[in-house]
């Protein structure tokens, strides 16, 4: 049972750190974007 629960631990902050990455660059995409425009007007 703790063997288990500990593995399920692991895999879901393996999970979360890829969502937290990938979300971190898709907003510094959206950031440089928002530059981009508003620098142009």
């Amino acid at each position: 049972m703790w063997f288990g629960k500990i593995d399920g631990i692991h895999h879901f902050l393996i999970f979360y750190s890829l969502i937290r990455k990938v979300f971190g660059i898709t907003a510094n995409r959206i950031k440089i974007g928002i530059r981009v425009v508003l620098s142009r007007e």
